[in-house]
């Protein structure tokens, strides 16, 4: 049992402590709000921040300033969606309104048409259908031409086709 108590390690307290920059410097501080002891003045020191910090301040600045731009540019883009559905949805009223109202203006219009309505509107007016088929009337003159038949204005293609040279 002698040789487990030769082996075994001091207690942690009995080490000196290690004096890193940072500590040194912190000890430094508290001894100097010491009462009775008043610290030197160092007005000409002033505290840097060194290279890292700054780069990080920086790229956190950045990366704030382009997440706060990209919420901003998804907004404009949601309020713009937003107004063209509703631009959309009126121009969707509007056109039904115009189907409604030309399906209506069919309907009428058929009715108007009707064989029935027009024979009833004639019989309001005084009209009475023909007591016998309609007769045919001699007319005298020259017969009109068939409707089918070619016109005269291409009767002279062939004194006007040498003027036109090698085109068609």
């Amino acid at each position: 049992m002698s040789t487990a108590t030769a082996l075994a390690r001091p207690p942690r307290t009995a080490r000196p402590p290690r004096m890193g920059p940072y500590r040194a410097a912190a000890i430094e501080r508290a001894q100097a709000w010491v009462p009775g002891i008043r610290p030197a003045r160092r007005e000409h020191l002033r505290v840097v921040s060194s290279r890292r910090t700054r780069r990080r301040r920086r790229t956190m600045t950045l990366v704030a300033g382009a997440v706060i731009v990209t919420l901003l540019t998804v907004v404009v883009f949601h309020v713009m969606l937003a107004q063209h559905q509703l631009a959309l949805d009126h121009l969707e009223q509007r056109t039904n309104a115009a189907e409604q109202r030309y399906q209506e203006a069919r309907l009428e219009h058929a009715s108007l048409s009707s064989p029935k309505r027009i024979v009833d509107r004639a019989g309001q007016l005084g009209l009475v259908p023909p007591a016998g088929p309609p007769t045919a009337i001699p007319v005298e003159g020259p017969p009109p031409p068939e409707p089918d038949a070619p016109t005269g204005t291409l009767n002279g293609w062939t004194d006007v086709k040498p003027t036109l040279g090698s085109g068609p």
